[in-house]
């Protein structure tokens, strides 16, 4: 899901202040979710996303 810098980044006990990485249940997209709980999640919208193959297989598949 990503690579070994930001791994080591992410808060997989939500204890600190970087924020956490999650998956949208709906459409599979990974967005970061920032340290402050009340701040909304912030996704990638770069044009390189969306040629991903899991966004291409959905589009695919409706």
């Amino acid at each position: 899901m990503t690579c070994k810098e930001h791994n080591a980044a992410n808060d997989d006990d939500r204890q600190c202040c970087n924020g956490h990485l999650e998956r949208d249940d709906g459409s599979g997209a990974v967005y970061r979710q920032p340290p402050d709980p009340n701040a909304p999640p912030e996704y990638n919208l770069a044009f390189a996303t969306a040629l991903a193959g899991r966004a291409y297989a959905s589009s695919r598949s409706k």
